[in-house]
């Protein structure tokens, strides 16, 4: 076995980093910012479901029974929606979700008692939320607002959204208990709510008064904005139970970068030297995000972060949702199309 002496490795080391291969400065930038992973990366066994008479599928969300969410649209020419219908998967077998008379459905995340919280449009366009439980809908739409996108949902059954009041502002909500709370941080002309744990916290993004978009943390009335030192904008995606945040951004570099705030420190997710974005995040941290590379056909590819170590999935395979158990959900782009898929981890 040939052995390299300490002297001849740091030569070779210095002519790679001069000839600038990117795969090696990829991997030191993630050990400089992370240090050596903490365990290995993780298997899965991927289980596919087809589009089911729809061009694509979407899943969106899986709870910790199993059951996924998201939607089966139907595209036209120039990819004009025809028609979506959000729908529940478990067992392989689909559950529908659609209001009676409303022509486009879309369901975004299941909680673990089956609430299933989405939007859509009602017979006459007007864009509303609705969450679904055993075939019983409740829509969503504060008093004298025009639209809303109902996004998140907790094990309380506490439902958080977006829409514009009747003045044109974008504003977030959390509908809990037959009652609704604006949410609009003092000083900024948008918000964005996108998700809510068990606990209430709620997350999301929107504007300030100079235009700067910044993340948000609102918690028992009071907010936190989150904005990386040096970053120019943030958009926090998700909070776990543990209060932990995770979302995306870019630094002053203009690169987009993903992390996870964790009561007022961050750790950065930077697993290649492409745009990433993140989508999720579970109660052990487990991450589920995305890179977009410079090619032409299946051009992001996935990963999920674990405490250091990033585990890269195969091309084309884009993830969205991930439950306590490590079950990972999203969508994989071929030659078939978009489908969905299912991910069991194998070596956990």
């Amino acid at each position: 076995m040939l052995r390299l002496k300490s002297k001849q490795f740091i030569m070779i080391n210095k002519y790679l980093i001069i000839k600038q291969f990117k795969l090696l400065l990829t991997i030191a930038c993630i050990v400089l910012c992370y240090g050596c992973p903490t365990s290995p990366p993780i298997e899965y066994e991927y289980t596919f479901f087809p589009p089911d008479g729809y061009s694509s599928v979407f899943p969106e969300c899986i709870n910790n029974n199993g059951e996924v969410v998201g939607s089966n649209i139907m595209y036209g020419p120039n990819y004009v929606i025809l028609g979506s219908e959000g729908f529940i998967y478990s067992g392989g077998n689909y559950t529908y979700i659609l209001p009676e008379g409303w022509r486009l459905s879309y369901a975004s995340t299941i909680n673990d008692t089956g609430e299933v919280v989405g939007h859509g449009e009602d017979g006459d366009g007007n864009t509303k939320g609705f969450i679904y439980k055993n075939g019983t809908y409740t829509e969503l739409l504060p008093r004298g607002w025009l639209s809303v996108y109902a996004i998140g949902i907790n094990n309380n059954g506490d439902a958080v959204g977006w829409g514009t009041d009747g003045a044109g502002v974008r504003k977030g909500f959390v509908y809990s208990g037959g009652q609704y709370t604006e949410l609009l941080l003092p000083g900024w002309s948008n918000v964005v709510a996108r998700g809510i744990n068990d606990n209430g916290d709620v997350v999301g993004w929107g504007e300030d008064g100079e235009g700067n978009t910044k993340g948000f943390i609102y918690k028992n009335g009071t907010y936190t904005e989150l904005l990386p030192r040096g970053w120019v904008n943030a958009w926090a995606v998700g909070i776990n139970n543990n209060g932990q945040v995770v979302g995306w951004g870019k630094d002053s570099a203009g690169k987009s970068k993903g992390f996870i705030c964790n009561s007022g420190k961050y750790t950065f997710i930077v697993p290649f030297d492409y745009p990433v974005s993140v989508s999720g995040i579970n109660d052990s941290g487990e991450v589920t995000g995305c890179a977009v590379f410079p090619r032409a056909f299946y051009p992001a590819d996935g990963f999920i972060y674990s405490n250091g170590t990033y585990t890269y999935l195969p091309s084309g395979i884009i993830p969205y949702g991930i439950n306590n158990k490590g079950i990972v959900v999203g969508t994989k782009q071929d030659d078939f199309g978009v489908r969905g898929f299912v991910a069991t981890p194998v070596n956990k």
